[in-house]
Formats: structure tokens, sequence, C-alpha cells
């Protein structure tokens, strides 16, 4: 659910389950899941397989959304007083670099030379 709400909240269509996009856009959240589930079944696909992509996915793109939000937390035209301090952006780069390892990781020792395993036997 939470898909949807950021999504119609980045578009600016509303941020509350009372509004009308968020709940809109949670349902095309969820059926792009299904979607991608049913494709995995009638493709054959091991389930396992379709598992282990969705996360090396979530753990690659993770350092992004990380990094947009240390941005985003830094600038006092958006944050005003709530602005991160030197405390919290030393905390924050610590975990960004973590993330980054964690996905230069998943991408080069895991992901890589399973894409060249399926392309292989394509």
């Amino acid at each position: 659910m939470i898909g949807g709400f950021i999504l119609s909240d980045g578009f600016k269509l509303g941020s509350t389950p009372q509004d009308k996009f968020p709940r809109i856009m949670t349902g095309v959240v969820i059926v792009v899941g299904m979607g991608v589930a049913l494709y995995a079944i009638k493709a054959q696909v091991s389930p396992v397989a379709a598992i282990v992509a969705a996360q090396a996915s979530v753990v690659i793109a993770s350092p992004i959304v990380a990094g947009v939000l240390l941005w985003l937390t830094n600038r006092s035209d958006i944050m005003g007083d709530y602005k991160n301090d030197i405390g919290i952006n030393v905390v924050a780069a610590i975990g960004f670099l973590i993330l980054l390892a964690l996905a230069y990781n998943t991408a080069v020792h895991k992901f890589y030379p399973m894409l060249l395993e399926f392309i292989g036997s394509a």
C-alpha cells in the first residue's frame, strides 16, 4: 500500500487514505505486482527466482532512495527548522555507505552472474 501513497504524494495527488488518488494508485501498484506474478506463473519461472530478482532490485535501488532522502532532509527550504544536523548526517552517511556496499555486492557478485547465466541459457 505504501507504494500507492508514495506515488500519489509524489505527483501531488493526495497523501491520506481519505483522498481518491492514493487509493487508485495503491490499486495500480497491486495490479502491476499481480501481473508480474501471473507472468512468472505463465512463463513457468521459478517463484524463488522471481522473488530473488525482486529483492535484488530493491537492494540495488535502495541507495538511490536513501540518497534522495538524505539530500531532501538537508534542504532548509523543504525541512525548515527540522533540517538534519551534523550528528544525523554522520549516522545517515554511514547508513548510506552500508547501502552502497550492499547494492554493489548484490549487483556485482549475485545479480550479474545470474544475468549472464540467464542470457547464456536463452
